[in-house]
């Protein structure tokens, strides 16, 4: 739902550029946990953030801020995680950092090691600002998805990832939100 949204052409017009047209935010502050999840292939199975948004003018740019807080278990030595935003079926080029990159995100988390511990810290994959020219005013959605180097790993999302966060939430395990926001920029 929008937060702000100008109805009329004729009060959009009469803004200066720069104007916030409107805004839309989607939030995610359930816990949850994929788990076995398959190495180099992107999935789309985290679609909480999924988020529509039609533009109210054809030149305008919108505006891009993605929280996402995940964690992931201990089993491997070595691994990535991406996470990558798409619009319609298609991976942003602009947002995700270019297309000519093999696996084009918008974060990445690469580590060489495991052990206990590793499971006990959150880390967060985000967007900050980024502007993204626009072209029409066609209705679209804007959906995340991430990939794994190594197969089999866990990632939860708004948790850490042990295991033992889901009986023992608290001071220990918070249940963090994700968020994607969407501003329409006056052109």
């Amino acid at each position: 739902m929008p937060l702000t949204k100008l109805n009329s052409a004729s009060v959009i017009e009469r803004l200066p550029t720069g104007s916030v047209i409107q805004t839309i935010t989607t939030t995610d502050s359930t816990r949850r946990k994929f788990t076995n999840v398959s190495n180099n292939t992107w999935l789309a199975t985290y679609n909480n953030l999924n988020t529509s948004f039609t533009p109210l003018s054809s030149s305008s740019k919108l505006m891009f801020f993605v929280n996402i807080h995940y964690g992931t278990d201990n089993a491997t030595s070595m691994g990535s995680v991406f996470w990558r935003i798409k619009e319609g079926s298609t991976a942003h080029s602009v947002l995700n950092g270019g297309s000519s990159e093999s696996y084009p995100s918008f974060s990445q988390d690469r580590w060489s090691h495991s052990g206990s511990g590793m499971q006990y810290g959150t880390k967060r994959a985000s967007i900050n600002g980024i502007q993204i020219s626009n072209s029409s005013t066609n209705a679209r959605i804007y959906s995340i998805e991430f990939r794994v180097q190594t197969a089999s790993l866990d990632i939860s999302v708004n948790r850490d990832g042990s295991d033992s966060s889901d009986s023992s939430q608290g001071a220990h395990s918070p249940t963090l939100t994700s968020n994607i926001t969407i501003m329409e920029i006056k052109g």
